[in-house]
């Protein structure tokens, strides 16, 4: 999968699946720096995710400070044609951000063995 570099970021896209609907976001940030996968929740408001008793509330800690998100598994998320099933991510605000819609953390990233090129500006998985 090809990634974009935009003000230094590096910008990919994924898909994420639950209850039997997928959607596609975009604007997602290969963030080797954060622990884990975080997604706007307006970004994939056509998914109806709903909170249940299994989710938890994480407090996430960064440069702008802390905020808090809903930690949920879902039914699936797809990344550089590598399928996660049952992936858990977390699902927050980040309205602040204009143009990002999450970042892709190392709990997906280590997951699927990516390997990240940035001569070629490419990501792959070795699980493959």
């Amino acid at each position: 999968m090809r990634l974009e570099l935009r003000d230094g970021l590096l910008f990919a896209h994924l898909s994420l699946a639950y209850h039997g609907r997928v959607v596609m976001v975009d604007n997602i940030i290969v963030d080797t720096g954060a622990a884990h996968t975080l997604i706007d929740s307006a970004a994939v408001e056509l998914l109806s995710l709903a909170t249940d008793e299994d989710d938890i509330i994480v407090t996430m800690a960064g440069i702008g400070g802390n905020d808090y998100a809903v930690r949920k598994t879902i039914d699936g998320l797809t990344f550089a044609s590598y399928t996660i099933a049952n992936p858990s991510l977390d699902f927050g605000n980040l309205v602040a951000h204009p143009g990002i819609n999450g970042l892709l953390g190392m709990n997906i990233l280590l997951q699927g063995r990516f390997v990240l090129d940035l001569n070629a500006m490419t990501v792959q998985s070795t699980s493959d």
